[in-house]
Protein backbone atom coordinates (compact mmCIF):
# COMPACT_ATOMS: atom_id res chain seq x y z
CA UNK A 1 0.00 0.00 0.00
CA UNK A 2 1.24 3.48 -0.80
CA UNK A 3 1.01 6.07 1.97
CA UNK A 4 1.10 9.43 0.14
CA UNK A 5 -0.15 11.21 3.27
CA UNK A 6 3.34 10.97 4.73
CA UNK A 7 4.72 12.87 1.73
CA UNK A 8 2.23 15.74 1.97
CA UNK A 9 3.63 18.63 3.96
CA UNK A 10 1.18 20.96 5.65
CA UNK A 11 0.89 24.48 4.24
CA UNK A 12 -1.86 26.82 5.37
CA UNK A 13 -2.01 28.26 1.84
CA UNK A 14 -2.80 24.86 0.32
CA UNK A 15 -6.10 23.08 0.84
CA UNK A 16 -5.87 19.75 -0.97
CA UNK A 17 -9.46 18.83 -0.11
CA UNK A 18 -10.69 21.69 -2.31
CA UNK A 19 -8.58 20.68 -5.31
CA UNK A 20 -10.55 18.91 -8.04
CA UNK A 21 -8.95 18.48 -11.46
CA UNK A 22 -11.69 16.30 -12.99
CA UNK A 23 -13.72 19.14 -14.50
CA UNK A 24 -13.16 21.46 -17.47
CA UNK A 25 -10.12 23.69 -17.06
CA UNK A 26 -11.87 27.03 -17.63
CA UNK A 27 -11.51 30.37 -15.87
CA UNK A 28 -14.25 30.98 -13.30
CA UNK A 29 -14.35 34.66 -14.36
CA UNK A 30 -13.83 34.77 -18.15
CA UNK A 31 -14.75 31.12 -19.00
CA UNK A 32 -11.62 31.03 -21.16
CA UNK A 33 -9.63 27.79 -21.38
CA UNK A 34 -6.29 29.45 -22.18
CA UNK A 35 -3.47 29.79 -19.62
CA UNK A 36 -5.50 28.51 -16.67
CA UNK A 37 -4.15 28.45 -13.13
CA UNK A 38 -5.58 26.76 -10.07
CA UNK A 39 -5.65 28.62 -6.78
CA UNK A 40 -4.24 26.12 -4.29
CA UNK A 41 -6.15 27.69 -1.42
CA UNK A 42 -9.74 27.66 -2.74
CA UNK A 43 -9.40 25.34 -5.75
CA UNK A 44 -10.93 27.82 -8.22
CA UNK A 45 -9.56 28.30 -11.74
CA UNK A 46 -8.34 31.69 -12.96
CA UNK A 47 -6.76 32.86 -16.17
CA UNK A 48 -3.32 34.46 -16.56
CA UNK A 49 -0.80 35.95 -14.14
CA UNK A 50 -0.32 39.51 -15.44
CA UNK A 51 -1.45 42.51 -13.33
CA UNK A 52 -4.74 42.72 -15.23
CA UNK A 53 -5.53 38.99 -15.13
CA UNK A 54 -8.29 37.30 -13.08
CA UNK A 55 -5.65 35.24 -11.21
CA UNK A 56 -3.74 38.37 -10.20
CA UNK A 57 -6.92 40.14 -9.10
CA UNK A 58 -7.94 37.08 -7.08
CA UNK A 59 -4.61 37.06 -5.27
CA UNK A 60 -5.07 40.72 -4.30
CA UNK A 61 -8.69 40.51 -3.19
CA UNK A 62 -8.52 37.15 -1.42
CA UNK A 63 -4.96 37.01 -0.16
CA UNK A 64 -4.53 33.60 -1.82
CA UNK A 65 -0.94 33.58 -3.09
CA UNK A 66 -0.05 30.10 -4.35
CA UNK A 67 -1.06 28.83 -7.79
CA UNK A 68 -0.47 25.94 -10.16
CA UNK A 69 -0.49 26.38 -13.93
CA UNK A 70 -2.56 23.51 -15.31
CA UNK A 71 -0.66 23.39 -18.62
CA UNK A 72 3.03 23.60 -17.76
CA UNK A 73 2.58 22.30 -14.17
CA UNK A 74 4.62 25.15 -12.69
CA UNK A 75 3.94 26.50 -9.20
CA UNK A 76 4.16 30.26 -8.70
CA UNK A 77 3.34 33.01 -6.25
CA UNK A 78 1.06 36.00 -6.90
CA UNK A 79 1.00 38.97 -6.92
CA UNK A 80 4.82 38.77 -7.07
CA UNK A 81 4.56 36.42 -10.10
CA UNK A 82 7.62 34.45 -9.02
CA UNK A 83 8.19 30.76 -9.47
CA UNK A 84 7.77 28.77 -6.30
CA UNK A 85 10.88 27.04 -4.99
CA UNK A 86 10.88 23.73 -3.14
CA UNK A 87 8.04 22.11 -5.02
CA UNK A 88 8.98 18.61 -3.83
CA UNK A 89 6.56 19.11 -0.95
CA UNK A 90 3.66 19.47 -3.40
CA UNK A 91 4.68 16.88 -5.98
CA UNK A 92 1.66 14.81 -4.92
CA UNK A 93 -0.57 17.53 -6.44
CA UNK A 94 1.10 16.99 -9.82
CA UNK A 95 0.59 13.25 -9.46
CA UNK A 96 -3.09 13.94 -8.77
CA UNK A 97 -3.45 16.38 -11.68
CA UNK A 98 -1.57 14.36 -14.29
CA UNK A 99 -0.46 10.84 -13.28
CA UNK A 100 2.54 9.53 -15.23
CA UNK A 101 3.75 5.95 -15.69
CA UNK A 102 6.64 3.87 -16.91
CA UNK A 103 6.61 0.18 -17.74
CA UNK A 104 8.35 -0.44 -14.44
CA UNK A 105 5.88 1.62 -12.40
CA UNK A 106 2.97 -0.26 -14.02
CA UNK A 107 4.52 -3.58 -13.03
CA UNK A 108 5.20 -2.33 -9.49
CA UNK A 109 1.88 -0.55 -9.02
CA UNK A 110 0.46 -1.08 -5.51
CA UNK A 111 -2.84 -2.88 -5.07
CA UNK A 112 -4.18 -0.38 -2.54
CA UNK A 113 -3.59 3.25 -1.63
CA UNK A 114 -4.87 5.92 0.77
CA UNK A 115 -6.90 8.99 -0.14
CA UNK A 116 -6.84 12.35 1.68
CA UNK A 117 -9.18 11.03 4.36
CA UNK A 118 -6.79 8.17 5.07
CA UNK A 119 -9.34 5.77 3.55
CA UNK A 120 -8.03 2.75 1.68
CA UNK A 121 -9.09 2.19 -1.94
CA UNK A 122 -8.32 -0.46 -4.54
CA UNK A 123 -6.12 0.99 -7.26
CA UNK A 124 -7.90 0.58 -10.61
CA UNK A 125 -11.30 -0.16 -9.05
CA UNK A 126 -12.54 3.31 -8.12
CA UNK A 127 -16.02 4.54 -8.95
CA UNK A 128 -16.87 6.94 -11.76
CA UNK A 129 -19.42 9.62 -10.89
CA UNK A 130 -22.90 9.24 -12.36
CA UNK A 131 -23.97 12.82 -13.13
CA UNK A 132 -27.42 11.97 -14.40
CA UNK A 133 -27.81 9.03 -16.77
CA UNK A 134 -24.29 8.11 -17.80
CA UNK A 135 -23.86 4.70 -16.17
CA UNK A 136 -23.87 3.16 -19.68
CA UNK A 137 -20.78 5.25 -20.45
CA UNK A 138 -19.04 4.50 -17.15
CA UNK A 139 -19.24 0.71 -17.52
CA UNK A 140 -17.73 0.83 -21.01
CA UNK A 141 -14.88 3.07 -19.81
CA UNK A 142 -14.14 0.69 -16.94
CA UNK A 143 -14.32 -2.28 -19.32
CA UNK A 144 -11.68 -0.80 -21.64
CA UNK A 145 -9.54 0.37 -18.71
CA UNK A 146 -9.29 -3.23 -17.49
CA UNK A 147 -8.19 -4.79 -20.78
CA UNK A 148 -4.51 -4.96 -19.92
CA UNK A 149 -2.83 -4.06 -23.26
CA UNK A 150 -5.36 -1.27 -23.89
CA UNK A 151 -4.89 -0.03 -20.33
CA UNK A 152 -1.10 -0.02 -20.70
CA UNK A 153 -1.32 1.81 -24.05
CA UNK A 154 -3.23 4.67 -22.45
CA UNK A 155 -1.13 4.70 -19.28
CA UNK A 156 1.98 5.16 -21.42
CA UNK A 157 0.40 7.39 -24.09
CA UNK A 158 2.22 10.58 -22.91
CA UNK A 159 5.48 8.82 -23.84
CA UNK A 160 4.24 7.80 -27.30
CA UNK A 161 6.28 9.26 -30.16
CA UNK A 162 3.09 10.68 -31.71
CA UNK A 163 1.66 11.99 -28.43
CA UNK A 164 1.74 15.68 -29.42
CA UNK A 165 -0.11 14.90 -32.64
CA UNK A 166 -2.64 12.73 -30.81
CA UNK A 167 -3.21 15.47 -28.21
CA UNK A 168 -3.77 18.07 -30.93
CA UNK A 169 -5.83 16.04 -33.39
CA UNK A 170 -7.60 13.48 -31.21
CA UNK A 171 -8.77 15.00 -27.91
CA UNK A 172 -10.96 11.97 -27.20
CA UNK A 173 -7.89 9.69 -27.09
CA UNK A 174 -5.99 12.24 -24.99
CA UNK A 175 -8.84 12.61 -22.48
CA UNK A 176 -9.37 8.84 -22.29
CA UNK A 177 -5.68 8.46 -21.52
CA UNK A 178 -5.96 10.94 -18.64
CA UNK A 179 -9.02 9.14 -17.25
CA UNK A 180 -7.34 5.71 -17.42
CA UNK A 181 -4.24 7.16 -15.75
CA UNK A 182 -6.43 8.49 -12.93
CA UNK A 183 -8.33 5.21 -12.55
CA UNK A 184 -5.04 3.37 -12.00
CA UNK A 185 -3.40 6.08 -9.90
CA UNK A 186 -2.24 5.38 -6.32
CA UNK A 187 -2.16 9.17 -5.71
CA UNK A 188 -5.87 10.06 -5.71
CA UNK A 189 -7.11 12.62 -3.22
CA UNK A 190 -10.56 10.99 -3.28
CA UNK A 191 -11.53 7.43 -4.16
CA UNK A 192 -13.84 8.33 -7.03
CA UNK A 193 -13.40 10.15 -10.32
CA UNK A 194 -15.65 12.44 -12.36
CA UNK A 195 -15.31 11.59 -16.10
CA UNK A 196 -16.72 15.03 -16.90
CA UNK A 197 -14.16 16.20 -19.47
CA UNK A 198 -14.24 12.94 -21.44
CA UNK A 199 -18.05 12.77 -21.47
CA UNK A 200 -18.26 16.36 -22.74
CA UNK A 201 -15.82 15.43 -25.50
CA UNK A 202 -17.85 12.31 -26.36
CA UNK A 203 -21.07 14.33 -26.52
CA UNK A 204 -19.49 16.87 -28.86
CA UNK A 205 -17.82 14.37 -31.21
CA UNK A 206 -20.93 12.16 -31.43
CA UNK A 207 -23.14 15.18 -32.18
CA UNK A 208 -24.94 14.59 -28.88
CA UNK A 209 -25.79 11.00 -29.72
CA UNK A 210 -24.21 9.89 -26.44
CA UNK A 211 -24.92 12.23 -23.53
CA UNK A 212 -25.88 12.10 -19.85
CA UNK A 213 -29.53 12.87 -20.61
CA UNK A 214 -30.77 9.27 -20.81
CA UNK A 215 -29.40 5.76 -20.43
CA UNK A 216 -28.63 3.70 -23.54
CA UNK A 217 -27.44 0.16 -24.32
CA UNK A 218 -23.67 0.07 -23.61
CA UNK A 219 -23.26 -2.04 -26.76
CA UNK A 220 -24.11 0.90 -29.05
CA UNK A 221 -21.78 3.23 -27.21
CA UNK A 222 -18.97 0.66 -27.09
CA UNK A 223 -19.02 0.10 -30.85
CA UNK A 224 -19.06 3.84 -31.56
CA UNK A 225 -16.32 4.58 -29.04
CA UNK A 226 -13.94 1.84 -30.18
CA UNK A 227 -14.52 2.76 -33.84
CA UNK A 228 -13.81 6.42 -33.08
CA UNK A 229 -10.72 5.79 -30.97
CA UNK A 230 -9.33 3.30 -33.51
CA UNK A 231 -9.92 5.45 -36.59
CA UNK A 232 -8.42 8.56 -34.99
CA UNK A 233 -5.35 6.62 -33.84
CA UNK A 234 -4.90 5.28 -37.36
CA UNK A 235 -4.94 8.85 -38.73
CA UNK A 236 -2.70 10.39 -36.09
CA UNK A 237 -0.10 7.60 -35.91
CA UNK A 238 -0.29 6.72 -39.62
CA UNK A 239 -0.46 3.05 -38.74
CA UNK A 240 -2.97 0.46 -39.96
CA UNK A 241 -3.04 -1.27 -36.60
CA UNK A 242 -3.92 0.07 -33.16
CA UNK A 243 -4.24 -1.41 -29.69
CA UNK A 244 -7.93 -1.94 -30.48
CA UNK A 245 -7.48 -3.84 -33.74
CA UNK A 246 -4.71 -5.92 -32.17
CA UNK A 247 -6.74 -6.91 -29.11
CA UNK A 248 -10.47 -6.68 -29.91
CA UNK A 249 -10.98 -6.97 -33.64
CA UNK A 250 -11.84 -10.28 -35.31
CA UNK A 251 -13.02 -11.44 -38.72
CA UNK A 252 -16.28 -13.04 -39.67
CA UNK A 253 -17.64 -14.66 -42.83
CA UNK A 254 -21.23 -13.65 -43.64
CA UNK A 255 -23.27 -15.55 -46.21
CA UNK A 256 -26.58 -14.02 -47.35
CA UNK A 257 -29.10 -16.42 -48.87
CA UNK A 258 -32.32 -15.26 -50.59
CA UNK A 259 -35.58 -16.96 -49.61
CA UNK A 260 -38.90 -17.29 -51.40
CA UNK A 261 -42.28 -18.10 -49.92
CA UNK A 262 -45.08 -20.13 -51.46
CA UNK A 263 -48.41 -21.40 -50.26
CA UNK A 264 -48.67 -25.19 -50.08
CA UNK A 265 -51.90 -26.80 -48.82
CA UNK A 266 -53.00 -23.66 -46.97
CA UNK A 267 -49.56 -23.24 -45.45
CA UNK A 268 -46.80 -20.80 -46.28
CA UNK A 269 -43.45 -22.49 -46.84
CA UNK A 270 -40.09 -20.78 -47.20
CA UNK A 271 -37.34 -22.06 -49.48
CA UNK A 272 -33.75 -20.86 -49.58
CA UNK A 273 -32.08 -20.28 -52.93
CA UNK A 274 -28.55 -21.49 -52.18
CA UNK A 275 -27.38 -20.88 -55.77
CA UNK A 276 -27.84 -17.13 -55.31
CA UNK A 277 -26.05 -16.84 -51.99
CA UNK A 278 -23.36 -14.19 -51.53
CA UNK A 279 -20.45 -14.39 -49.08
CA UNK A 280 -18.42 -11.50 -47.72
CA UNK A 281 -15.72 -11.24 -45.10
CA UNK A 282 -16.15 -8.54 -42.49
CA UNK A 283 -14.51 -7.33 -39.28
CA UNK A 284 -16.17 -7.21 -35.88
CA UNK A 285 -15.58 -5.61 -32.48
CA UNK A 286 -18.06 -7.85 -30.68
CA UNK A 287 -20.32 -10.84 -31.27
CA UNK A 288 -24.02 -10.14 -30.79
CA UNK A 289 -26.22 -13.03 -29.61
CA UNK A 290 -29.99 -13.54 -29.90
CA UNK A 291 -31.88 -14.82 -26.87
CA UNK A 292 -34.90 -16.98 -27.75
CA UNK A 293 -38.23 -15.50 -26.69
CA UNK A 294 -40.00 -17.03 -23.74
CA UNK A 295 -43.16 -18.99 -24.63
CA UNK A 296 -46.35 -17.05 -23.95
CA UNK A 297 -47.87 -19.91 -22.00
CA UNK A 298 -46.01 -22.55 -20.07
CA UNK A 299 -47.13 -25.32 -17.81
CA UNK A 300 -44.94 -23.91 -15.05
CA UNK A 301 -45.39 -20.17 -14.98
CA UNK A 302 -42.88 -19.77 -12.17
CA UNK A 303 -40.12 -21.62 -14.01
CA UNK A 304 -37.15 -19.47 -15.05
CA UNK A 305 -35.94 -20.25 -18.55
CA UNK A 306 -32.21 -20.87 -18.92
CA UNK A 307 -29.93 -21.13 -21.93
CA UNK A 308 -26.23 -21.89 -22.21
CA UNK A 309 -24.13 -19.28 -23.98
CA UNK A 310 -22.53 -22.07 -26.02
CA UNK A 311 -25.97 -22.75 -27.54
CA UNK A 312 -26.41 -19.10 -28.46
CA UNK A 313 -22.95 -19.05 -30.06
CA UNK A 314 -24.11 -21.69 -32.56
CA UNK A 315 -25.24 -18.65 -34.52
CA UNK A 316 -21.58 -18.32 -35.56
CA UNK A 317 -20.86 -21.93 -36.58
CA UNK A 318 -21.25 -21.21 -40.30
CA UNK A 319 -24.36 -23.37 -40.81
CA UNK A 320 -27.04 -21.99 -38.48
CA UNK A 321 -29.36 -19.74 -40.46
CA UNK A 322 -30.62 -16.47 -38.98
CA UNK A 323 -33.52 -14.71 -40.67
CA UNK A 324 -32.70 -11.01 -41.05
CA UNK A 325 -35.82 -10.01 -43.01
CA UNK A 326 -38.65 -11.59 -45.01
CA UNK A 327 -36.46 -11.97 -48.09
CA UNK A 328 -33.19 -13.43 -46.82
CA UNK A 329 -31.39 -15.42 -44.17
CA UNK A 330 -27.74 -15.30 -43.16
CA UNK A 331 -25.11 -17.60 -41.77
CA UNK A 332 -22.14 -16.36 -39.76
CA UNK A 333 -18.78 -18.01 -39.26
CA UNK A 334 -16.04 -16.60 -37.05
CA UNK A 335 -12.61 -16.93 -38.61
CA UNK A 336 -9.23 -17.63 -37.11
CA UNK A 337 -7.31 -16.08 -35.57
CA UNK A 338 -9.78 -14.81 -33.00
CA UNK A 339 -8.81 -11.64 -31.09
CA UNK A 340 -7.02 -11.96 -27.73
CA UNK A 341 -10.07 -10.43 -26.00
CA UNK A 342 -13.59 -11.37 -27.06
CA UNK A 343 -16.60 -9.18 -26.29
CA UNK A 344 -19.99 -10.91 -26.43
CA UNK A 345 -23.25 -8.99 -26.24
CA UNK A 346 -26.86 -10.00 -25.74
CA UNK A 347 -29.81 -7.76 -24.98
CA UNK A 348 -32.43 -9.15 -22.63
CA UNK A 349 -34.82 -6.17 -22.36
CA UNK A 350 -38.03 -7.78 -21.05
CA UNK A 351 -36.79 -11.31 -21.65
CA UNK A 352 -36.32 -13.09 -18.32
CA UNK A 353 -34.24 -15.93 -19.74
CA UNK A 354 -31.06 -16.52 -17.76
CA UNK A 355 -27.92 -16.87 -19.89
CA UNK A 356 -25.43 -19.24 -18.28
CA UNK A 357 -21.77 -19.01 -19.18
CA UNK A 358 -18.66 -20.78 -17.94
CA UNK A 359 -15.55 -19.10 -16.57
CA UNK A 360 -13.60 -20.74 -19.42
CA UNK A 361 -15.19 -20.63 -22.87
CA UNK A 362 -13.72 -22.79 -25.66
CA UNK A 363 -14.42 -21.25 -29.08
CA UNK A 364 -12.81 -23.98 -31.17
CA UNK A 365 -16.06 -25.69 -32.23
CA UNK A 366 -17.27 -22.48 -33.87
CA UNK A 367 -14.07 -22.11 -35.87
CA UNK A 368 -13.64 -25.86 -36.49
CA UNK A 369 -10.16 -25.57 -35.05
CA UNK A 370 -8.27 -28.67 -33.91
CA UNK A 371 -6.82 -26.79 -30.94
CA UNK A 372 -8.55 -25.25 -27.97
CA UNK A 373 -9.28 -21.52 -28.13
CA UNK A 374 -10.02 -20.70 -24.51
CA UNK A 375 -11.29 -17.44 -23.08
CA UNK A 376 -11.50 -16.66 -19.38
CA UNK A 377 -14.37 -14.52 -18.15
CA UNK A 378 -12.93 -11.27 -16.76
CA UNK A 379 -15.84 -8.81 -16.74
CA UNK A 380 -19.61 -8.65 -17.11
CA UNK A 381 -21.97 -5.72 -17.62
CA UNK A 382 -25.58 -5.86 -16.48
CA UNK A 383 -28.53 -3.58 -15.89
CA UNK A 384 -30.64 -3.23 -12.76
CA UNK A 385 -31.79 0.31 -12.03
CA UNK A 386 -28.69 1.45 -13.89
CA UNK A 387 -25.77 -0.21 -15.62
CA UNK A 388 -23.02 -1.77 -13.51
CA UNK A 389 -19.88 -3.77 -14.22
CA UNK A 390 -18.31 -6.67 -12.37
CA UNK A 391 -14.56 -7.10 -12.75
CA UNK A 392 -12.49 -10.11 -11.81
CA UNK A 393 -9.59 -9.45 -9.48
CA UNK A 394 -7.56 -12.39 -8.15
CA UNK A 395 -10.45 -14.85 -8.44
CA UNK A 396 -12.79 -12.40 -6.71
CA UNK A 397 -15.45 -10.27 -8.34
CA UNK A 398 -15.69 -6.52 -7.70
CA UNK A 399 -18.86 -4.67 -8.73
CA UNK A 400 -18.70 -1.00 -9.65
Amino acid sequence: MTQPLKKRKLDNQINRKLLDFDFEKTCSVTLSSNNINCCLTCGKYFQGNSPSSPAYNHSITSGHTKYLNLTNHKFFVLPENTEWEGISSVQDIIYYLDPQYTKQSIEESPETALDLNNEKYLVGYVGLNNFKSNSYINVVLHCLAHIEPIRDFYLLLPKHKHYETITRKSPINDKLSLLVRKIWSPHLFKSHIAPHELINCISEISNKKFTIEHEQPPKNFLIWLVNTLHSQLVKTTKSKHTTFSQNLQGKIEITTIPIISQEVKSRVEFTTIESKSKTVESKFWLLSLDIPHNPLLTAQLDKIEEVEIEALLEKYNGTTQTQVNENEVRTYKVLEPLPPYLIISFEKTSNSTVVKFPEILNMNKYTKSDKEINYKLVSTIRQDNQWSISLQRKNNWISI
